[in-house]
């Protein structure tokens, strides 16, 4: 039961799996920032009592939030009243986000999470559907922002770990995707309702799941419509880890520091080869990927590991 519904009954009714009775109130997608210099990350992450907005700034529409945990930058969607539903605004929120940590120097991995213990991001906030996706024309509009929320993600040069628990449906699943490593709670529940809704998928916004899991599994997720848990989606290729959800922050953190920890040029080069693998071979351009391979050798940090290596140390990398 979720709010008093059965989740199935929610999924039924919502793209989001969750319910449209509340109308929703035009305001802004709200961004909150800080940089904490002295931390590297915490042993727990971000929580809704650290970013809590004042009350004259939350609103049902939702909004996204940026923190910054030394080298670590996180991206949390805050719409908990609709288990993170994303808005419209939200979108926008997500853009901004992503373009913004994307070219912050100090940033080494990016972390995707939603707020409080019940979701990641259950699908598109459908009550705006009567309002923003009234018919072809209105969707366009619609999948203008979230298409390039979606495109910034996706091409974000610096890791992107989505932590996930909870629902994760239809759109959230979408922003999930775009991640290059997923972490999972053995609560996960995931869907792509769109045949109970009557909705369709562009074919440009299946191609993501179509590399991941390929031909097959995308047809049983989309033909069934139905729930999946972790350990299917694990099976299937869809997530790379899953934990009890009590271990969800401690493991993911455990991540993200190895990856800091690790040549930030080195791991640039290694994304950009690994998905320019998954474009269609006519647009390849492993030029691009030669140059940041040889920045890697040029590099003092390529230098530090050597010298880290002979002297039996821990290297220091910086970047350069």
């Amino acid at each position: 039961m979720v709010g008093g519904a059965d989740v199935d009954d929610l999924a039924d009714r919502a793209l989001g799996g969750v319910a449209a009775q509340l109308a929703p109130i035009p305001t802004k997608s709200v961004k909150i920032e800080s940089r904490h210099t002295d931390l590297r990350i915490l042993p727990r992450l971000a929580t809704h009592q650290h970013l809590r907005m004042p009350c004259s700034v939350q609103s049902m529409s939702g909004h996204v939030h940026i923190r910054r945990e030394g080298q670590i930058g996180l991206i949390v969607l805050d719409h908990p009243e609709r288990h993170n539903a994303i808005s419209s605004d939200m979108w926008q929120g997500l853009l901004d986000s992503a373009t913004e940590l994307a070219g912050d120097p100090e940033i080494r991995v990016v972390l995707l999470r939603g707020e409080g213990d019940k979701a990641f991001a259950a699908g598109a906030d459908i009550s705006e559907f009567n309002d923003k996706r009234t018919d072809s024309s209105a969707n366009q509009e619609y999948d203008n922002v979230s298409d390039r929320a979606y495109n910034a993600l996706l091409t974000m040069p610096k890791p992107l770990i989505a932590m996930i628990h909870g629902y994760c449906i239809g759109g959230g699943l979408a922003v999930a995707l775009t991640a290059d490593i997923r972490v999972v709670a053995d609560d996960a529940s995931f869907t792509i309702p769109a045949a109970r809704l009557g909705l369709g998928y562009r074919a440009a916004g299946l191609g993501r799941l179509i590399d991941l899991v390929g031909p097959s599994a995308t047809k049983r997720i989309l033909f069934l419509a139905d729930r999946f848990g972790a350990d299917e989606a694990l099976m299937m290729g869809l997530v790379n880890r899953v934990v009890p959800k009590s271990e969800l922050e401690d493991a993911t953190a455990d991540w993200l520091n190895k990856i800091c920890d690790n040549a930030p040029l080195t791991i640039r080069a290694a994304k950009a080869a690994t998905d320019e693998w998954t474009k269609p071979q006519s647009s390849q351009d492993f030029g691009k990927i030669n140059e940041l391979v040889d920045a890697c050798f040029d590099s003092a940090d390529y230098r530090e590991g050597v010298e880290a290596f002979m002297t039996k140390r821990k290297p220091r990398f910086t970047g350069r």
